[in-house]
């Protein structure tokens, strides 16, 4: 419990630091991170698959960024992109989900 104090505190010190300087995208995108780091700590059962979801959504997105680069896809075909990372998330989710959301640092269910 003392390591999710010191996360905590951390997090709150730079959202505090984000606001004081203006930076609303950057206080919204920390309260999006904290949210999702209570949620892991304190409930795996819920936060587990929100973190298999970003996992998955951010490698999705990375491949639809590196072949729309490559391709140089518009209109229609950069429309269709979309569906890499939102097909990533589901099956990030789903290979979690048959493995119990059990990651490589030892999360229990």
């Amino acid at each position: 419990m003392r390591d999710a104090a010191v996360i905590a505190l951390v997090l709150l010190t730079t959202g505090l630091y984000y606001l004081l300087k203006g930076d609303s995208a950057g206080a919204v995108s920390l309260a999006v991170v904290f949210l999702g780091a209570y949620a892991l700590s304190l409930k795996p059962r819920v936060g587990a698959p929100l973190l298999y979801a970003f996992i998955g959504f951010f490698a999705g997105f990375v491949v639809a960024i590196i072949i729309g680069v490559e391709t140089n896809a518009t209109g229609w075909k950069a429309a269709a992109l979309w569906a890499l990372p939102l097909s990533g998330t589901l099956i990030a989710v789903y290979e979690g989900k048959r493995d119990n959301y059990r990651l490589w640092w030892g999360l229990r269910p």
